[in-house]
């Protein structure tokens, strides 16, 4: 075994367990998937170029270039990508345009350089196994060498602007750290270019792979490095409680004393409409902005009055229309001061249906259960903030709709749909 057959074997094993380590550091974060992927891809690249070292003649060779060329450039849109994500452009880094050009531009040069501007000119037998001639007279090859660094540059420009505006400190020596890795690999492959054309041909075909490894274990090692030291699987540092509010199935929502959302879980993401996502900073008085109950109970809450009642409210998930119960807690600082709100809500399917077969609205799906509560029409009337007349009506259209005649019927009916 030679010495550059060596390395690229360690370094496959290497990029196996990075992957492995940290996919099982939080395997929920897109962050870490990603890395995991680059890695693993990476491994097999190097065992593919081991095999081609190894072949044993021109054809097989030729074979091996053709498997571990593409799994070069996998490793690259997928290392972009991770950066990107690290780098607080988690929006931009799932944009449908941004993804087609990262992994379209990877699948363009793959195919271009294998079918239709080859940059090797041949393959060279060696007592150390076989060598790649480029064709360095082709523009197609530097582009080739370079593609790697020209998208370093974006991702750089963008770690830098998370080193620049992150505010906590693990956060910024996070991407700073990520951010030099970075650097240090684009100036290491020019180098290595530079000295393509400075060298002769023997010394860059004797030390240029082995130095190419060399860059990319580094870069690759510092990332895992950074994720493993600083703990930050995501953009926002991940916590024991965060993990326990992703994996809940019911929709948890935590905004701070103002009413501002500061933490969804997985379930909240997905009722929380794209375009609301994308003004800025979201409320969860912007969020159910429609039903006048949530509201009132809100303000309820963040004024010092901490009595409430859950609250049921009808959204949108995946395009269809459900009925959730939203039940709101309190969070009371030292000072007996409401800090913040924790709202947690519960798909009510049963609910959904009774709503859907007696075709109640909003406003007397709410007024229903208030009758099964036990309150009487004025009480109904001063909860939901409406007249006695109102109120009476709404009861009465009830009745009609259901085809019930008195409370203990529809208590029953409710009880039958919870």
């Amino acid at each position: 075994m030679t010495l550059k057959t060596f390395i690229y074997f360690i370094t496959a094993m290497l990029c196996f367990e990075w992957s492995m380590t940290v996919y099982r550091l939080n395997r929920r974060a897109a962050a870490n998937r990603l890395y995991a992927a680059g890695s693993f891809f990476y491994a097999f690249f190097s065992l593919a170029y081991v095999q081609m070292l190894i072949s044993p003649d021109a054809a097989t060779c030729r074979t091996w270039y053709l498997i571990y060329t593409p799994l070069y450039f996998i490793v690259v849109v997928i290392i972009i990508h991770f950066l990107f994500e690290v780098s607080g452009y988690r929006k931009l880094s799932k944009k449908p345009l941004f993804l087609v050009l990262l992994y379209g531009s990877g699948i363009c040069i793959i195919t271009g350089v294998i079918y239709f501007a080859p940059v090797v000119k041949n393959f060279y037998k060696s007592p150390g196994g076989w060598w790649i001639v480029y064709d360095l007279s082709s523009p197609w090859t530097w582009f080739v060498f370079n593609y790697s660094t020209l998208l370093l540059v974006p991702a750089i420009a963008a770690l830098y602007s998370r080193y620049r505006n992150a505010a906590p400190d693990k956060t910024r020596q996070q991407a700073g750290m990520i951010m030099a890795a970075a650097t240090a690999t684009a100036f290491l492959s020019l180098v290595q270019n530079l000295l393509t054309l400075l060298l002769p041909v023997e010394i860059t075909m004797l030390l240029g792979d082995t130095y190419f490894q060399a860059v990319a274990i580094f870069f690759i090692g510092i990332m895992r490095f950074a994720i493993w030291k600083y703990r930050l699987m995501t953009v926002e540092p991940a916590s024991s409680a965060s993990e326990i509010f992703s994996s809940i199935s019911n929709a948890v929502f935590l905004a701070d004393g103002h009413g501002d959302v500061v933490f969804m879980n997985n379930r909240a993401s997905e009722i929380v409409p794209a375009d609301s996502s994308n003004c800025g900073k979201l409320t969860l008085t912007a969020l159910f902005r429609e039903n006048e109950s949530f509201q009132r109970d809100l303000h309820n809450i963040l004024s010092g009055r901490t009595m409430s009642r859950p609250v049921t409210l009808n959204i949108a998930l995946r395009g269809l229309k459900l009925v959730v119960e939203l039940c709101m807690y309190p969070l009371i600082d030292e000072s007996g001061c409401c800090a913040g709100v924790l709202a947690i809500t519960r798909q009510q399917p049963g609910l959904d249906e009774l709503q859907r077969q007696a075709g109640l609205t909003e406003r007397e799906l709410e007024v229903l259960l208030l009758i099964g509560g036990g309150l009487s029409a004025g009480e109904i009337a001063n909860e939901c903030e409406i007249s006695l007349q109102t109120a009476k009506s709404h009861i009465h259209s009830i009745y009609h709709k259901t085809g019930l005649k008195n409370r203990v019927d529809l208590t029953n009916l409710l009880n039958k749909h919870s």
